[in-house]
């Protein structure tokens, strides 16, 4: 059952690079005319991502209830990170109100445009130190 899923996958992603080759290479060689096409590909694209996202994590907890232990540590972790940012962008200088109003961006926006550039910061930095952690582990546990 697994093999046969794990085949359908694979072939459902190999299906979903081809198509996106061949839109790409459409948008290209149209000279960027018709980039709505790639947009909405994109889009589409982002909605599966989505349902995947959503769905995935479900049907792993009901092949494998013992799964559901990680995945609440993972979403731990996520919200940890995120609060984390969130503090981190209280602390941030704002930018001027002035220059918030002539791009017509309110100071909410701001502040969660903060928070996300933190939450990428602390994410990327997480991974680059568990990449170290591991290669100075491997290299002492041999």
């Amino acid at each position: 059952m697994i093999d046969k899923l794990a085949n359908t996958t694979k072939w459902i992603l190999y299906t979903l690079m081809i198509l996106s080759v061949v839109v790409m290479g459409y948008t290209f060689a149209n000279g960027g005319e018709n980039v709505n096409v790639a947009l909405y590909f994109g889009y589409i694209m982002i909605c599966l991502v989505v349902v995947a996202m959503v769905c995935v994590p479900i049907y792993g907890i009901v092949i494998n209830p013992g799964s559901i232990k990680g995945i609440l540590v993972g979403l731990g972790c996520a919200v940890v990170v995120y609060l984390i940012a969130y503090l981190m962008s209280l602390a941030a200088n704002e930018l001027p109100q002035e220059y918030l109003e002539s791009m017509g961006v309110g100071s909410g926006v701001d502040s969660f445009a903060g928070v996300c550039v933190n939450f990428l910061y602390v994410m990327v930095a997480g991974v680059l130190l568990s990449i170290i952690y591991s290669v100075v582990f491997k290299m002492f546990r041999k």
